[in-house]
């Protein structure tokens, strides 16, 4: 029967498989407060220790890890992972222990009250860690801030949340994550290059998510007419970054730039790929847009149904139209 000897909700976690060695940031935490509700943390981590004995390594299993709270809506979609243990990690009849670190982005807590994280082997609910959701009197924290800032964008009301957003570099100039959401609504309204100094402040910072970061200055460059630049950035994130959460990314299509709610990593390498291949374009390298080209059209995303796989999809015909020549393919 699986184990799990150690759990622990971080601030940021990594499992390394080179040598079988945790990292975490932040570890230990039991409790959060937040000056009001509805409240969110744009990341929490888990990080776990398991161990199943010799028997089981041949099967493959199953983890899933669920969440509930004092309302009926979860801090965070249900994640369900399989996989088999590896053979070099079998050492005569020792039991064989490996970690896992899963970063939750953007977790919500709609109400005070008691949160549980359930970890769930081959369908055994074999650890829950609490997670103590308070409000407390006081300032807003920043965390608390950018949901307010989140709210306000998603409401539709981008002067509010740019508003907000500067209001978080002014009142906490060493946060990250107040730059990176200030450059991006910078973008969303054309202003380019006052995102890119946004952007280089939240690196500078070390904001926590690369793969988020380098896609938001690609499509600065981009705008700014360095589509060299913008491609060698959207190669980086092809190449070198992961994904394991949803966010709201930029597209390329032509001169200007689309919002897609990416979520999974097939969406996010999709939608890097389109956007390469338009910065190939620009930078006059029709042969590497043309294979980055190929690797969008078959890309699950555009054949989505709604609106995020139909901006896609006509973002792909508006560059091969370009590439080809075809006027067909260009939208009406």
């Amino acid at each position: 029967m699986a184990s799990i000897p150690l759990a622990l909700l971080a601030e940021y976690a990594v499992a390394h498989s080179d040598d079988n060695r945790l990292y975490v940031m932040g570890g230990g935490i039991r409790s959060l407060s937040f000056a009001s509700f509805p409240a969110s943390r744009s990341r929490l981590a888990l990080a776990l220790g398991l161990e199943f004995p010799q028997t089981n390594v041949p099967t493959r299993h199953v983890l899933r890890i669920e969440s509930s709270g004092p309302t009926d809506e979860p801090p965070m979609r249900s994640l369900t992972a399989s996989f088999v243990l590896p053979p070099a990690e079998m050492v005569d009849d020792q039991p064989v222990y490996f970690h896992f670190a899963y970063n939750i982005e953007n977790v919500k807590f709609p109400a005070e009250g008691l949160y549980v994280f359930a970890i769930v082997i081959d369908e055994e609910r074999l650890a829950e860690l609490p997670l103590q959701v308070l409000k407390t009197p006081g300032a807003a924290s920043p965390e608390e801030r950018l949901n307010e800032g989140y709210l306000a964008y998603n409401r539709g009301d981008s002067t509010a949340a740019l508003e907000i957003f500067k209001d978080i570099t002014l009142q906490f100039p060493r946060f990250p994550g107040g730059y990176n959401n200030l450059g991006f609504v910078l973008l969303a309204e054309g202003n380019a290059a006052a995102a890119l100094e946004a952007f280089a402040k939240a690196r500078e910072l070390g904001f926590g998510q690369p793969e988020i970061l380098d896609a938001n200055v690609a499509c600065a460059q981009y705008l700014l007419g360095d589509p060299t630049a913008a491609l060698q950035h959207f190669q980086r994130c092809i190449q070198d970054h992961g994904f394991n959460a949803e966010a709201v990314l930029f597209g390329v299509n032509g001169r200007e730039l689309f919002l897609v709610h990416l979520q999974s990593a097939s969406d996010y390498v999709s939608l890097m790929t389109l956007n390469a291949g338009w910065s190939a374009l620009w930078a006059e390298d029709p042969a590497r847009a043309a294979r980055y080209l190929v690797g969008a059209e078959a890309a699950e995303l555009g054949g989505s149904d709604d609106e995020r796989g139909k901006q896609f999809a006509l973002s792909v015909r508006a560059l091969k139209a370009m590439l080809t020549g075809d006027e067909r393919l260009k939208p009406q």
